[in-house]
């Protein structure tokens, strides 16, 4: 494994892309076990529902969503459950995304939770292509994109999950033709899972509201990331999802 490839997350644990958080020690887990406390109950919240209006994300773009989560969203009023006590510790994170594209080896997504750790969901995939013909040797205008798929992280293993996340989705743009369908984010969802410090799992969700707004005010280090690999400057437009 290449060791810069390594990096560390809010919780101070290292971790790798291929081999996550590394080889395991079967004598320290023997000894481990031998004096061992059990975590608090498995928890689940589903953090954030986005159920439109779409967004589209032309070719060459990046849009980033960014959401602040706090406890009381997570709360259970009814079992006498604050947010905290519901879930404060994660264990894995999941996106599920619904949104249309021609071209879905284009799409590239990017994590980062409030302890600014970067988990790469999705990458892009140059033999993930729509091939644009039908079999009368004309464009076709179906929707080849992504329903209801379930990107899951471990990276913020053990962090805490409440504060700013920032999603974002790149659309490269290869092989994309005028008459093409356009790439369009429908619906997201965030679900936690991880650990609380009080009583029994409970589900919870809620749904948020949504704020738009547009910064090109420069290029983050996604952004950067991507350009290089595309050769071009990229739009991006910002939208930032709020509660009442």
């Amino acid at each position: 494994t290449n060791a810069d490839q390594w990096s560390t997350n809010g919780a101070g644990h290292s971790f790798h892309p291929k081999i996550g958080f590394g080889a395991l020690d079967a004598t320290k887990l023997v000894n481990l076990a031998k004096n061992w406390t059990n975590v608090g109950p498995h928890r689940k919240c589903i953090a954030l529902k986005f159920n439109g209006p779409g967004k589209n994300i032309p070719r060459l773009t990046v849009l980033t969503m960014s959401s602040v989560i706090k406890p009381h969203q997570c709360a259970n009023p009814a079992m006498g459950r604050t947010g905290e006590e519901h879930l404060n510790k994660l264990e894995h994170v999941q996106l599920v995304v619904t949104m249309s594209t021609a071209v879905r080896g284009n799409i590239k997504l990017l994590l980062t939770s409030p302890s600014g750790t970067t988990s790469k969901l999705l990458n892009m995939r140059p033999n993930d292509k729509w091939t644009g013909m039908n079999s009368f040797g004309y464009m076709s205008t179906k929707e080849i994109g992504i329903k209801n798929w379930a990107f899951t992280t471990v990276n913020f293993w053990d962090e805490y999950p409440y504060g700013k996340w920032k999603l974002e989705i790149f659309n490269g743009g290869d092989g994309e033709s005028p008459i093409s369908p356009v790439t369009r984010l429908k619906k997201v969802r965030f679900k936690f899972y991880g650990t609380g410090s009080k009583g029994a799992p409970v589900n919870h969700s809620f749904v948020s509201e949504v704020e738009d707004t547009v910064d090109t005010t420069g290029e983050s280090d996604a952004e950067v990331e991507l350009r290089k690999i595309r050769g071009t400057r990229l739009n991006s437009s910002h939208t930032v999802i709020s509660y009442a």
